[in-house]
């Protein structure tokens, strides 16, 4: 969970929100933009992975995700999935 987010691309955090929380709240990233048009460096996305996640599959709460954050942010060039 190590990441320096690219400020241009969104990134989902696919893991419970605890992990990502308090993955995210480190950043120390500078950047210059528009939050949510150009930049989406200060945004923290989650899948919310849990348990019940592991035994039946995270693969359809982290498509839901993708294509959620497609439709509210049409302007990025990209998304990672960091897994947790």
């Amino acid at each position: 969970v190590v990441w320096g987010p690219v400020k241009d691309m969104v990134h989902i955090s696919h893991g419970p929100v605890g992990c990502g929380h308090y993955s995210w709240s480190q950043r120390r990233n500078y950047y210059v933009g528009l939050t949510g048009i150009d930049t989406f460096v200060t945004l923290q996305f989650t899948s919310d992975f849990q348990e019940k996640d592991i035994v039946f599959g995270g693969d359809k709460k982290l498509e839901q995700v993708i294509d959620e954050i497609e439709e509210l942010f049409p302007l990025n060039n990209g998304i990672s999935v960091q897994s947790e």
